[in-house]
């Protein structure tokens, strides 16, 4: 297709589509005639905007409370960290798999009380 008949074709849509002062005046007389207002659109995008920007937050949170050899028991963040680690436990199937995640929680429960130690938090 050349791009004359693009050109064309973009100015016979953009001419066939209404304008925006129309298609603000209709909705407005609908409203009228029919009583109905929208106000629970922009109410669910403000919920939506909410629950996203929680949930993003909350979930980096998360990641950050189960990966950071910085959180330590003493912290606001190691109740996270341990719903973590039990919600990793009960998520294995076979119990060779629940011995493995076990064992490994217990390794970084031992690296977390020797960096204690380190800092002078433990004794």
């Amino acid at each position: 297709m050349t791009w004359s008949v693009r050109y064309n074709l973009w100015k016979l849509r953009r001419s066939a589509e209404p304008t925006r002062a129309y298609s603000h005046t209709l909705e407005a007389s609908l409203r009228e005639k029919t009583g109905h207002t929208l106000w629970w659109v922009p109410v669910g995008r403000i919920l939506a905007a909410i629950g996203s920007l929680t949930l993003v937050v909350g979930g980096a949170t998360g990641v950050y409370a189960y990966t950071s050899d910085n959180v330590m028991p003493n912290q606001l963040l190691y109740p996270v960290r341990q719903a973590i680690e039990r919600a990793q436990v009960e998520a294995t199937f076979t119990p060779a798999q629940r011995a493995a995640v076990k064992a490994n929680i217990q390794a970084r429960h031992q690296h977390q009380l020797e960096m204690m130690q380190q800092r002078g938090h433990a004794k």
